[in-house]
Parts: C-alpha cells; structure tokens; sequence
C-alpha cells in the first residue's frame, strides 16, 4: 500500500536456518505506471532463537586531542576523528557515553555488543576499543579533563584494557565501521 511505511517480516527463519540469521533486503516500489523502482540493498542479521538485539544511540561523542590537551575539540560529536600522534600533531580519540542501559530487563545478559560508526571506509591500522572507568562531559572533555574542574586520572582518558578492535569491515555500507565492544 502506498501508506506503509515499515514492514516486520515474520516469515525469516531464525540463525539456525539455511542462512544463519545473514539475509539482504531491499524496498522495491511499483509506480501507477507499472514502472518498478528498486531501493538499496541492506544486509541484516537476524539474532539467535531466544535473543533480542537493541540498537541504542551514544548520549554523548565528543573527540580528544593530545595535541590540544585543553581544548574541547568537537562538542557536537558530529566530526570526530581517530588517529595516532602522527609527525608531533597529537593523537585523537573518540570517546562516546552510554548511560546506564536502562533499556535492558533486570536478569538480561548481554552476549554480543558492537559499536558502529561511519568512517572514511579506511582504517589503516586495528583500532582498540577501550570502555572508560569515568563518565564525561561531551561539551568540555578534553585530553586533560572529563569535564570543567575534573581532570582525568591519566590524561587522554580513564580507561580499562582494550575491550575489543575494530571487525572486519563487510557491512552493506562500505562507510560503516564496526567495532567489537562486548
């Protein structure tokens, strides 16, 4: 119908079928004039029997520069950058908060988690991903500070060992990055 705008398909089987939960879709319209106009084509994984997959937004993403150490380098989250100390410019990292998963059911575990940004599709080296032992504050964090007056234990970021590094890079969208952050 020309008023839908979303679609559940029921019918997929779970992972444990034929295709292990991997499956490509794509939105095809029919014009009035029969004329068919196809969409692009999206890769999906289904999770397992049994399992739920939550998709949940950063409530803050700002970028840290040694190179800056006191400045707050992109408050908005919007432009953020990612790179070693290359020729003494300083190094960059992004950091990003997820407040308390309210979202999960008390007794949940969670078996898998994933961070996934856009990129330039070019990641030269592995990125780790590292979970921060300190929240902060996206519009003032800098190398030196998670916020105005609280410097960061270690500059660059109060963080555990490395959670993860980045996954190969075989999502539909050549300009996503995925990391594992379970």
């Amino acid at each position: 119908s020309a008023h839908h705008t979303s679609f559940a398909d029921t019918t997929a089987p779970a992972s444990s079928g034929p295709h292990a939960g991997d499956y490509f879709y794509m939105v095809a319209v029919r014009t009035k004039s029969g004329q068919l106009i196809s969409g692009a084509t999206r890769f999906v994984q289904l999770p397992r029997p049994g399992q739920t997959e939550l998709v949940l937004p950063a409530d803050g993403a700002t970028m840290i520069s040694s190179g800056a150490p006191d400045t707050a380098m992109d408050p908005s989250g919007l432009n953020l950058s990612v790179s070693p100390d290359i020729a003494g410019d300083g190094a960059e990292r992004a950091i990003f908060e997820f407040r308390p998963l309210k979202a999960l059911p008390n007794g949940a575990s969670v078996a898998d988690a994933r961070l996934s940004v856009w990129c330039n599709g070019s990641v030269a080296r592995p990125i780790a991903v590292y979970a921060l032992t300190r929240t902060f504050d996206a519009s003032q964090a800098t190398w030196n500070s998670a916020a105005s007056g609280i410097a960061w234990i270690r500059p660059g970021g109060d963080y555990a060992t490395p959670s993860g590094t980045a996954l190969p890079m075989d999502t539909a969208d050549p300009a996503v990055c995925e990391f594992d952050a379970t």
